[in-house]
């Protein structure tokens, strides 16, 4: 964006596309770009038909479009064009509709893996723990129950793979799975190779690459101060 045109505020957007080595009969036409300004035309009209927002929409995006029209007065409005289509306007009340979706929990599609450390069959419901601190509820239905409860038994080696619909933060972080598509076991088992060197050895051999005058540069006192050394603080 590089100027302002005559109006309220237009601003025409600009859009620039490398070169390419071989030559074309016509300009490449910038799909990304087009696709982005559709997408918006097509939330603003959902907020203008007070109607849901389109299923192709990133929810995770919300909190972006939220800053549209930030100064907007009460007799203003942004108005977005798309070839062919009516003009989509985005008003201060349809901006407020739009900020009540960023402060509220939304629904979108997910997929995760990890693995299943606790589940209740009655309630049908169970723990996806995709990271050492990182746990989710998952819904599961009957049917499903079965590979639930094995991933449950054997939690040590496999891992759940889940498909779905999950609940978000406004934030943009998953809270719960609501709806299972599709379930998948896998297997996280190690194999370790028993001819591996030992550790110590590799150790031992990489010190021996270090110039023994750079060892001594070491202080003496390094077993029993290595904290002070590291981090500063008081030796002992």
């Amino acid at each position: 964006m590089r100027r302002i045109e005559d109006g309220s505020a237009t601003a025409p957007l600009e859009v620039y596309i490398e070169e390419q080595d071989q030559p074309t009969l016509w300009e490449p036409e910038p799909t990304e770009i087009n696709d982005a300004v559709k997408l918006a035309h097509e939330v603003f009209e959902a907020l203008g038909a007070d109607a849901p927002l389109p299923e192709r929409f990133p929810r995770a995006l919300l909190q972006e479009y939220a800053k549209w029209g930030q100064s907007l007065a009460d007799d203003e409005a942004v108005e977005l064009h798309v070839p062919g289509k009516k003009p989509a306007r985005l008003t201060l009340v349809q901006k407020q509709r739009l900020e009540k979706f960023v402060e509220t929990p939304h629904e979108d599609r997910v997929e995760i893996s990890g693995e299943v450390f606790e589940a209740d069959v009655k309630k049908g419901r169970f723990q996806l723990w995709s990271g050492e601190d990182t746990a989710v509820s998952v819904a599961f239905t009957s049917e499903q129950e079965d590979q639930v409860t094995t991933a449950l038994k054997e939690h040590k080696t496999a891992r759940m793979y889940v498909k779905g619909l999950g609940e978000y933060s406004p934030q943009g972080k998953l809270l719960r799975v609501l709806q299972v598509d599709k379930l998948r076991l896998t297997t996280s088992e190690r194999h370790y190779d028993k001819s591996a060197r030992p550790i110590e050895d590799l150790l031992e051999e990489l010190a021996r690459e270090i110039p023994q005058e750079e060892w001594d540069k070491l202080p003496s006192d390094l077993n029993d101060n290595l904290d002070h050394y590291l981090y500063g603080v008081p030796k002992q």
